[in-house]
């Protein structure tokens, strides 16, 4: 066997422009879809519960209450919306990046693994 049949063997023998294309035409658009409308369902399924004590029990700790605590997780949440996505995507890639950000602990459990 030549080094290139070793290097290939068991592998499409596609060039490797087809292979990106391929990905990036049907691979990645049905994660994307995917992840789009599961990451949809996860937020409002986190919802669930100030909506249930709101409807059943009545109780509201009223806009002002909220805002303040909107405001406080984003001061100190809020830069990492923005730094674990870009920087975490690099190493998992699409499906894993989905995945991680729904299922959580990512750099603990999930990013040690990739």
């Amino acid at each position: 066997m030549s080094e290139k049949e070793e290097k290939y063997h068991g592998m499409s023998s596609l060039p490797d422009e087809q292979k990106e294309a391929i990905i990036k035409k049907e691979y990645c658009a049905e994660i994307h879809t995917w992840g789009l409308v599961l990451s949809l369902i996860h937020a409002v399924i986190i919802f669930l519960p100030p909506l249930f004590l709101l409807f059943v029990y009545g109780i509201f700790p009223g806009w002002a209450t909220i805002g303040k605590a909107f405001a406080s997780t984003a001061a100190i949440a809020g830069p990492y919306w923005f730094i674990e996505p870009v920087s975490y995507f690099l190493i998992l890639g699409v499906g894993g990046t989905y995945i991680s950000f729904l299922a959580g602990n990512i750099s603990n459990m999930r990013l040690p693994v990739s």
